[in-house]
């Protein structure tokens, strides 16, 4: 019976260690997901300075 128990501990180990790399694996996607977002966004707001600029270059530009 100890033989059985011990592949039960290895079981058990074995599927630790894919939900450790699986997680590890999510923590991973979530950084190059955040990383994405915020190469988003820092574009977004380029294009919203840009756009303001613009708009601040228009209004002085029109004569009264």
């Amino acid at each position: 019976m100890s033989n059985g128990s011990e592949l039960m501990k290895e079981e058990v180990v074995v599927k630790k260690e894919e939900e450790d790399d699986d997680h590890i694996d999510d923590e991973k996607e979530m950084i190059k997901k955040d990383k994405e977002q915020g190469k988003k966004q820092k574009e977004l707001m380029n294009h919203l300075r840009t756009f303001e600029w613009l708009k601040q270059l228009s209004v002085a530009d029109v004569p009264d």
